[in-house]
């Protein structure tokens, strides 16, 4: 496993999961959300999931959606990991058999919902910015201080999001000790499209960061 976990969200086109890899990416997210800006559709992905170096997980992205719609998705887009956001309509089946991340929205140092212990056991948890109207990818941060008391109720690594930009990840890693993070709108140049800079700067900062 690498110094740094990375996952990159919010991949919508085959170009940008190539740069994504690029970059340095464990792993890339496809968002399966309807609300979301990012949204793409599984008969898309399908078509060129494949074209995937096979070195990078492939993670899909479900607000509360039924375990039988998302082990679908999964299966048509040959998907590695499955992450879930909101309420899960029921306990995760063996058929993940821990290749998923639970995620929680992070108010003050509270998450929005109980870390719960889910069987079979998560991979990891994510942490994101509260925010009422979205699950994710609003560009805003919160508060790192809480990451400290958050990890001391997970068993299970942590991996950051909300907000992470070329310009905070240095304050970021000199705040806590993270297992990994997650990037999305602070690598794109619009919602839904990475931007090549960007990401260039980012690959910069992560092979800075992994030779340290």
């Amino acid at each position: 496993m690498p110094k740094l976990f990375v996952k990159i969200c919010g991949i919508t086109d085959l170009e940008d999961a190539q740069l994504a890899v690029n970059c340095g990416a464990d792993a890339i997210g496809f968002i399966f959300h309807p609300a979301s800006p990012r949204h793409v559709q599984y008969e898309s992905i399908r078509s060129w999931s494949k074209d995937i170096s096979d070195s990078v997980l492939k993670v899909g992205v479900f607000v509360e959606q039924s375990i039988a719609e998302i082990e679908d998705i999964m299966s048509i887009c040959n998907l590695d990991w499955a992450q879930f956001h909101g309420a899960v309509p029921h306990k995760p089946t063996q058929m993940f058999d821990s290749r998923y991340i639970q995620a929680y929205r992070v108010r003050g140092n509270q998450t929005d919902q109980p870390i719960h212990h889910y069987h079979p056991t998560p991979n990891a948890i994510l942490l994101d910015a509260f925010n009422e109207e979205s699950y994710g990818g609003t560009g805003h941060s919160f508060n790192w201080d809480a990451i400290q008391h958050i990890q001391t109720t997970s068993s299970v690594p942590v991996i950051i999001a909300g907000g992470l930009n070329n310009d905070n990840l240095d304050q970021l890693v000199q705040t806590v000790k993270v297992y990994g993070i997650d990037l999305s709108s602070g690598l794109e140049e619009k919602a839904g499209k990475k931007s090549v800079e960007k990401c260039n700067l980012f690959k910069e900062w992560l092979a800075h960061y992994r030779a340290i």
